[in-house]
């Protein structure tokens, strides 16, 4: 639905999510395509599978300040945000826990950035692995104004497609 802020989950205030083998295909919010959280919520993913989702902010997570994300073992295809990031965009005092995901060919048009902070979040990323194609554009993160963040055994391929470069 284009008219709510997020396409599945608006978390607004101190709730708690549990959300374990759903695939998130095609949705799309006017903030972010899948989840957007406002403030002090607790969210745990594990071996989900985000394909095509779309927002303006971010085409999956908006987090708004003091969140906790947890996403383990889930794959990331295809999804776009045009403003902001591509898979997170998160404002304010979050901690951001990403582990055993697989992200491919995810897209941003203004930033260019598959994930954004903008101060003050902790980002932990632990066997992460990363594909883009050749003719996509962008970086791994964009941070901005004290970030605290570290990555763990992280791989990060370019496909090329040769007949294109001719």
């Amino acid at each position: 639905d284009n008219q709510s802020k997020s396409g599945v989950f608006d978390l607004i205030e101190k709730n708690s999510i549990f959300l374990f083998k759903i695939d998130f295909l095609a949705n799309t919010g006017r903030f972010t395509g899948v989840l957007l959280a406002n403030r002090s919520n607790s969210i745990f993913m594990e071996a989900c599978k985000f394909t095509d989702n779309k927002g303006f902010m971010s085409g999956i997570f908006f987090l708004n300040t003091q969140n906790y994300l947890v996403v383990k073992n889930s794959s990331f295809f295809y999804n776009f945000g045009y403003y902001g990031a591509s898979v997170l965009y998160s404002l304010d005092q979050s901690q951001l826990f990403l582990q055993e995901c697989n992200f491919i060919d995810n897209l941003s048009s203004k930033e260019e950035t598959l994930i954004y902070l903008l101060s003050n979040n902790d980002l932990n990323a632990r066997h992460i692995k990363i594909n883009y194609s050749a003719m996509e554009k962008g970086n791994l993160l964009t941070a901005k104004n004290i970030n605290t963040i570290m990555f763990h055994d992280l791989n990060i391929s370019l496909s090329i497609n040769v007949d294109s470069l001719f």
